[in-house]
């Protein structure tokens, strides 16, 4: 196989397994590497064998209470840089009752395949806010070329993620966990929707 991802390229168990395989299998190596090896085109067992790999499950928990974002002045809800809180045609009514119920929500291939890919991103940049951005807008501009997103260091310890569209609920649940985020540790994040940007 002439295509093995960078970092393992040298990695020498790791290729003394892939040359061990090639002999036993029973479909064309080209097909192997697009329906099970390659994460951009890969099927549904593929990913799922990504996800084992990452340590990532394509079971993720959703807030049924929303994202808090309609409301006036929420506590917990950051306020974007107009002064007040986003409200009508921005986000969901939202029902403090629920705040710390989720429910699990199954992302179908396209959306566990855009998280596995932040995940393997994450996992091997250096977290610096260049690289940071460089990854949350090329993983972005494969949901829509239009969609973009800057991050900045906005206090210590603290970075800012602003997004010019409205973040989806799996979106949302998906950068507010550590894991898919790019974040280095310990620093806090706040993610802002519908940003001139």
């Amino acid at each position: 196989m002439d295509k093995r991802y960078i970092q393992f390229s040298t990695a020498p168990k790791i290729n003394q397994l892939m040359d061990n395989l090639l002999p036993l299998l029973t479909i064309d190596v080209l097909e192997f590497q697009n329906t099970y090896f390659d994460i951009n085109t890969c099927n549904s067992s593929g990913l799922d064998n990504w996800g084992r790999i990452l340590d990532f499950a394509r079971v993720i928990q959703i807030s049924i209470a929303t994202d808090g974002v309609f409301g006036f002045d929420e506590d917990n809800y950051p306020i974007p840089e107009t002064g007040y809180p986003q409200n009508f045609d921005n986000g969901f009514f939202y029902n403090p009752d629920y705040a710390d119920e989720t429910i699990p929500y199954s992302m179908n291939d396209y959306e566990y395949r855009a998280a596995l890919k932040f995940r393997y991103l994450a996992l091997t940049t250096n977290l610096s806010v260049q690289s940071i951005n460089r990854i949350m807008n090329f993983l972005l501009q494969e949901f829509n070329s239009d969609y973009k997103c800057i991050v900045t260091q906005t206090a210590t310890m603290q970075l800012t993620y602003k997004f010019n569209f409205s973040l989806t609920l799996w979106q949302l649940s998906l950068f507010r966990n550590r894991n898919i985020l790019p974040v280095p540790a310990g620093v806090t994040t706040i993610l802002l929707e519908n940003q001139t940007i």
